[in-house]
């Protein structure tokens, strides 16, 4: 007998994020306000390593071990296998605040064990079902590892740019927001709309979307490697650009009567308005005074990982399709930490810790709320099958 919650890749690794999503947030705060002392380690350099690889990590691998089985027609990872690879991310998150205790070499062997293993596993699918028109996806998964490796050499000096790593694996979660986020987005949109009986529908896949993920895929490069450049800036700004008349592409205006559908469209405007913001920031230094880092991260992919987990969790489950409450509740209480933290810098300096304080308690409560709400779901309420 297999336990509901590892039948099904979605269902430990949702839960962990949302889990790690409150414990992390939580754990930084309480860190950079003096109640929390671990002086082996960075403050800001753990909490946005936590966030790359720890809860992101946990979202895109429960989404994409759930995909893998309707790519290639194989049996999904479950089971002793799943519980197994759940345990190294959780060995991951612990060894990421132990580094006193176990050094840095022990640390990073221990974290990077957990994306190197998820890249294994889907690349092996891939093969195996010969599903190659998904091959990117597991080059991307690839380089996701890498970034994390990078990463961690850096807080050892091997690597002298202390934030390279950190730009390589955000410059791979959004190029996953570009490539499958192109996939899910309008099709979850165009099968909505035809049952209102609309008479729009999102545009299909097309030239101008292989372009705009070129540039895309351009100005994350020229991040990486030149990141203050003036000619990463406009490429940077062209990009969001790109990726806004993208999204427009889509019709997302046309699904306000569903906040589940809605959401998709807020979570992929939050990545086109955050490159653009990145891109300013480079090119005109001060003229907005606002994060265009926090509003791909905090704004979008926070918003676009729980669109996927809250929708994916509901489909997967036999739940009907459509946001209630508690859902939109935790929608919105993330979209208000998102906002106040992408505008903190418009705060005078002495409200800065308290205006971030607020961004993360709001935050966190979004997705406590998730956990309380979709836990029962995802643990399947103690059911069990072969």
């Amino acid at each position: 007998m297999i336990s509901t919650m590892f039948r099904q890749g979605f269902r430990p690794f949702f839960l962990a994020a949302g889990v790690w999503a409150c414990a992390s947030l939580g754990i930084w705060v309480l860190w950079i306000t003096g109640y929390l002392d671990m002086a082996a380690v960075d403050p800001l350099h753990w909490h946005a390593h936590e966030m790359l690889f720890g809860y992101t990590g946990a979202a895109i691998t429960g989404f994409i071990l759930t995909a893998i089985p309707n790519w290639t027609r194989r049996l999904p990872v479950r089971g002793i296998p799943l519980a197994l690879l759940l345990m190294v991310w959780i060995a991951g998150r612990a060894a990421c605040l132990m580094q006193d205790q176990l050094g840095a070499v022990v640390v990073m062997a221990v974290d990077v064990s957990f994306p190197i293993l998820v890249f294994g596993i889907v690349l092996r699918e891939i093969i195996a079902g010969k599903n190659w028109r998904n091959l990117p996806v597991a080059g991307v998964l690839g380089l996701f590892a890498a970034a994390s490796v990078v990463d961690h050499l850096s807080t050892m000096d091997i690597v002298a740019d202390d934030r390279l790593g950190q730009r390589m694996g955000l410059a791979v979660i959004i190029m996953l927001i570009g490539l499958i986020g192109g996939r899910v987005v309008p099709s979850f949109t165009g099968n909505w709309l035809n049952k209102q009986g609309a008479t729009v529908s999102p545009v299909l896949f097309s030239g101008f979307d292989k372009f705009s993920l070129v540039i895309l895929l351009a100005a994350l490069v020229l991040w990486c490697v030149v990141p203050d450049h003036m000619v990463t800036g406009w490429t940077l700004v062209f990009a969001g650009v790109c990726h806004g008349f993208r999204l427009f592409r889509w019709r997302g205006y046309a699904t306000c009567a569903e906040i589940l559908v809605l959401i998709l469209h807020i979570g992929y405007g939050w990545i086109a308005l955050g490159l653009l913001l990145m891109g300013l920031e480079i090119v005109w230094p001060g003229a907005l005074p606002l994060s265009g880092l926090h509003a791909i991260t905090a704004g979008g992919i926070a918003t676009m990982t729980l669109a996927m987990m809250t929708r994916a969790t509901l489909g997967h489950t036999g739940q009907e399709l459509t946001a209630d409450p508690g859902t939109t509740i935790i929608y919105g209480l993330v979209t208000m930490g998102a906002v106040l933290r992408v505008l903190v810098p418009v705060f005078p300096s002495e409200a800065f810790q308290s205006i971030l304080g607020v961004s993360a308690i709001f935050w966190i409560a979004g997705f406590a709320l998730f956990v309380i709400i979709y836990a029962p779901l995802l643990a399947g309420m103690g059911q069990q099958e072969d």
